[in-house]
């Protein structure tokens, strides 16, 4: 469950960084674009690109990543239940809810960072690719 915690700041912050990086860039290039000059050269925005949709990337792994560790949770919540059972010699409810209630929130955890990590990889995924045009269009008026 503490991995989960550690993955889910991981996309807090990559998410941030993303979105400061948005922010900014959009703001330099709607002001570029009236000038029709770019502080940056073309090789340059290649790197940046690069680097920034490698951070778009890492949020799908870490949604698969958070996703699978629920899967895990759960196993491991259903076992422990079992286990549970057969330690008692009985198969009660009240024994068996402990390993199914930790099977769940494993399962719930999972799936609360995986949702808006990938919703968040498509929409900067987006933004990304509408920067890079925008960069491009600008460079091709500078020619």
């Amino acid at each position: 469950m503490y991995f989960l915690l550690f993955v889910s700041v991981l996309v807090l912050g990559i998410v941030l960084d993303l979105s400061y990086f948005h922010f900014q860039y959009f703001k330099l290039i709607n002001h570029s674009k009236k000038e029709k000059k770019l502080p940056f050269g073309i090789e340059d925005w290649e790197t940046i690109y690069f680097f920034r949709e490698r951070e778009v990337l890492w949020l799908g792994n870490l949604a698969g990543i958070s996703t699978l560790l629920g899967l895990l949770g759960t196993v491991l919540g259903i076992h422990s239940a079992f286990e549970n059972m057969k330690h008692f010699k009985q198969a009660s409810p009240e024994i068996f809810a402990g390993g199914i209630s930790q099977a769940l929130l494993t399962t719930i955890y999972g799936l609360m960072i995986a949702i808006p990590s990938i919703l968040a990889m498509h929409i900067f995924r987006n933004f990304l690719d509408s920067l890079d045009k925008r960069v491009e269009g600008i460079f091709r008026e500078m020619l």
